[in-house]
């Protein structure tokens, strides 16, 4: 069975943080074995901050599932010397989440492959962004 409740945390290695980060889950829709999904985060860093966000979806009913979102991530370098860097990273994630039943805890993994862009004032699209292959592993809790 899916998740009752609407209200999730998580703590991502990887993924959209692309280091680490700290999430909070709704789940904006659920039923016949789907639930859609949106997130939004934080990741800390010395070297900057990030604020990834995501969209997605769960299929299948037990405690196997298979996850897919779009998201990505907005970095703010912080170690120009004067100023700040902004970094956009756009992606998307497929993975594997383990939810036992009448648990208040859940696991997943999953393959990000995202591009790495660099805006500027200028223009608003990178015209060489950065392919990267990422992948993350979580832990996310259900709040009553």
């Amino acid at each position: 069975m899916l998740s009752q409740s609407r209200n999730h945390i998580l703590l991502e290695i990887g993924g959209y943080g692309i280091h680490y980060s700290v999430n909070y889950q709704r789940v904006l829709k659920q039923s016949h074995g789907r639930q859609f999904e949106g997130r939004i985060g934080t990741c800390i860093l010395p070297i900057g901050i990030g604020i990834p966000a995501a969209l997605g979806f769960v299929l299948r009913p037990g405690p196997h599932k298979l996850q897919f979102s779009l998201g990505g991530n907005v970095f703010v370098d912080t170690r120009q010397f004067g100023g700040t860097d902004i970094f956009l990273y756009l992606g998307t994630a497929l993975g594997y989440r383990f939810e036992p039943g009448n648990q208040l805890w859940y696991v997943f993994a999953s393959v990000n492959p995202m591009l790495k862009t660099d805006p500027t004032p200028h223009r608003l699209i990178d015209p060489d962004p950065i392919g990267i292959l990422s992948g993350g592993l979580g832990i996310g809790w259900k709040l009553k």
